[in-house]
């Protein structure tokens, strides 16, 4: 990667940033609207509880649902997303590494 495109891609990067963080708020200071949406989106894909990473089909013990299992994973997947958005900072965007 060209460094003017990486410095492009940076700025994408912060750009998208700055977006997260002002809905959201950052990390350690969140917004009371973010901190509510992200609490409820917590709430939502499960990430505080392990069992739904892996819903059962019907009432047998043991037989796991390969597609609710994705779905869920994938719905926790943007919740990670918002979390990465907020907490990015270009200084720790790696020289070597594609943002």
């Amino acid at each position: 990667m060209k460094d003017e495109e990486r410095a492009a891609a940076v700025a994408r990067l912060q750009e998208k940033h700055n977006a997260y963080v002002t809905v959201f708020g950052t990390a350690d200071k969140p917004t009371t609207a973010g901190a509510i949406v992200l609490a409820d989106l917590e709430r939502l894909v499960g990430l505080a509880a392990s069992a739904r990473c892996c819903p059962m089909v019907g009432a047998h013990r043991g037989a796991m649902d390969p597609y609710g299992t994705i779905y869920n994973v994938g719905l926790q997947d943007v919740v990670k997303h918002i979390h990465k958005r907020i907490t990015w900072s270009a200084e720790e965007t790696q020289a070597d590494e594609d943002p």
